[in-house]
């Protein structure tokens, strides 16, 4: 992997942004399980305040975008390649919209999920079946289903889409799929996030987060999935 240049690397982004466990319900795993699989060593309850992340002078930064809460599933391959294939060729298509691939282990083998998005809800996500079956007419929209997945794993926040296309693209030759999102803060500030997944909570991020951990690229950690779509996405 290329070395960072100092404009390409992610800003600081702290533990606050972390996953609550008490905010995904009761699980059937420890609570910093994952996080320790990645190498983040656990952390405990108190450090996890969602969505606050604190500037280096220590004021609050609360992002004034919403939570993708939900996805529109499309598809589902044994490959991970193919799946990743078939989202950029529907991505150009719909540049719009955001098309991307969630590792999940459904009975102890892994798929990769296409999913659509941007959707803050249940209803945004079954208005996209929409404008997506435009793009695949031999398909039935009844195929397709909405899930709640307001999570994902965060791979860094930069100043600029470019500088976050520098890492999604380093994260694809780790065979790692990933997306950009922007942010906006109350101070007028954007940022763009690179995210992996989507996930309704802890345990059904495991296949990702092995994948992560096998793929050596340092910890990574669990967020809400906060953003929009950049413009020039």
């Amino acid at each position: 992997m290329a070395h960072e240049t100092k404009q390409d690397q992610a800003l600081d982004v702290p533990s606050s942004e972390l996953m609550s466990q008490d905010a995904i319900g009761e699980s059937s795993h420890d609570g910093n399980a994952l996080l320790t699989a990645l190498g983040g060593g656990g952390v405990s309850d108190d450090e996890f305040v969602d969505d606050e992340p604190l500037s280096k002078t220590g004021s609050k930064l609360t992002p004034r975008t919403a939570i993708m809460s939900h996805v529109l599933f499309i598809d589902s391959r044994r490959s991970m390649a193919d799946a990743v294939a078939r989202a950029d060729a529907l991505q150009d298509g719909l540049p719009s919209l955001l098309f991307f691939v969630t590792p999940l282990d459904i009975d102890g083998t892994p798929h990769f999920e296409l999913y659509v998005g941007p959707a803050y809800n249940a209803m945004e996500a079954t208005a996209l079946k929409e404008p997506v079956a435009v793009g695949l007419e031999r398909e039935n929209p009844d195929d397709w289903s909405v899930r709640e997945a307001p999570y994902a794993f965060y791979f860094g926040e930069y100043a600029s889409a470019l500088n976050a296309q520098g890492r999604v693209e380093a994260l694809a030759r780790a065979s790692i799929p990933v997306y950009s999102l922007q942010v906006a803060y109350a101070d007028g500030t954007t940022r763009v996030r690179v995210y992996g997944g989507a996930f309704r909570d802890e345990v059904e991020a495991e296949e990702m987060g092995r994948m992560v951990a096998d793929a050596d690229i340092g910890e990574m950690i669990l967020t809400r999935r906060r953003g929009t779509v950049p413009g020039d996405y």
